[in-house]
């Protein structure tokens, strides 16, 4: 997925979902979307035939565009509950009308970093996956995922909904600027600026 669309996504949930501080409370942004939001167990208490068309689905999660219902397994750790209902919204939001591996990636990929932004991470100077997991409060193994993907990319050339993403949680210190065109060249936080990457 191209890294500006995903993060384009992410910037988008988090101004249209008010999301300012991490970790979000993610059943209540996918209500936000029109999901409404079951447990497996009560899967199995409504309707028997449903909780096993659930668990045949995934162990972790499953949901139905067309009726904007997720059912999610309450029995996993709540870092991997976190992740698989937003994969399972990132699967809504990017338009997945079929399975395959590629919009698996795509969804995993909008989960991690709506979870845990990159440029969050990039800005607040995170080293490590231990230190991402308990900040954001997902697990080791999103957090691996995250440090390697930000290794590829310099935090010194966000690009511009990176940087309309930082100027969103960082309002009162941080100042977008623009060329003649519109087109965003540079994002200021503090003393710092970080120029515009495309």
């Amino acid at each position: 997925m191209n890294p500006e669309k995903l993060h384009q996504k992410v910037w988008e949930v988090c101004t249209e979902c008010g999301i300012k501080d991490f970790p979000f409370d993610c059943i209540a942004v996918l209500k936000h979307y029109g999901f409404k939001v079951f447990t497996y167990e009560q899967a199995r208490y409504l309707r028997p035939e449903l909780y096993a068309l659930c668990r045949d689905m995934s162990d972790d999660a499953f949901s139905d565009k067309i009726l904007k219902v997720v059912f999610y397994n309450n029995k996993l750790c709540i870092q991997r509950i976190r992740f698989s209902l937003m994969h399972e919204l990132g699967h809504f939001l990017l338009g997945h009308e079929t399975e395959s591996r590629e919009n698996e990636s795509e969804a995993d990929a909008f989960a991690a970093n709506l979870l845990a932004p990159e440029a969050l991470i990039k800005y607040q100077n995170f080293h490590s996956a231990p230190s991402i997991s308990s900040y954001f409060d997902i697990s080791i193994a999103a957090a691996n995922h995250i440090m390697m993907r930000t290794r590829y990319r310099s935090f010194w050339y966000p690009d511009k909904y990176e940087a309309k993403l930082l100027a969103y949680l960082y309002p009162a210190s941080s100042k977008i600027q623009s060329d003649k065109s519109g087109m965003i060249t540079c994002i200021k936080i503090g003393s710092t600026h970080y120029l515009i990457n495309g």
